[in-house]
């Protein structure tokens, strides 16, 4: 029973360790339309994420605790050895999920063709094309997700598509 709840809270907390970036997207955006801009790169730096705590980890390691601390003693100690259980491996699941969640991200300050000049906080992940101060690059918008990509590969000036005429 206890290596079964280890199990559960190390693929739980594991999975929860991807997140979009340059080069990985989520399941949900694959096939969905996205909105490009062009932009220049004015400013970018390192940050800290701070990622979500679902409570997962605290909840896990709750009831692995309690499990493991009911079977310390008996009667009122096992009790007291199961509250404790509880509480001490909750607050080290909870502070372990924190930690996995936590990451490191890039915010770009880009200045779009039009002239706006916006601020975008990305993931960063091992791998990722690094894009530097003054490159040309694309910011794609896809419902409230935003991402920047390098454009540097892309054409900067293209024909207009031709189109197509629908008759009867």
């Amino acid at each position: 029973m206890k290596k079964t709840i280890a199990c559960l809270l190390s693929v739980s907390l594991l999975t929860a360790c991807t997140h979009p970036s340059q080069n990985r997207y989520g399941y949900q955006d694959v096939g969905q339309a996205t909105v490009v801009e062009f932009g220049t790169v004015v400013s970018e730096h390192v940050v800290d994420i701070t990622g979500q705590n679902t409570g997962l980890g605290a909840g896990i390691g709750a009831a692995g605790g309690a499990i493991g601390g009911a079977a310390i003693g008996r009667g009122a100690g096992s009790l007291g050895a199961m509250l404790a259980g509880a509480v001490i491996a909750g607050v080290a699941g909870a502070a372990t999920e924190q930690a996995l969640a936590d990451r490191t991200g890039i915010e770009y300050v880009i200045t779009m063709e039009e002239g706006e000049t916006i601020t975008l906080v990305q993931n960063y992940s091992q791998g990722d094309p690094s894009i530097k101060v003054g490159q040309r690059v694309m910011v794609q918008t896809s419902g409230m997700y935003q991402r920047v990509l390098p454009a540097d590969g892309l054409p900067e000036k293209i024909k207009r598509p031709k189109s197509i005429k629908v008759t009867d």
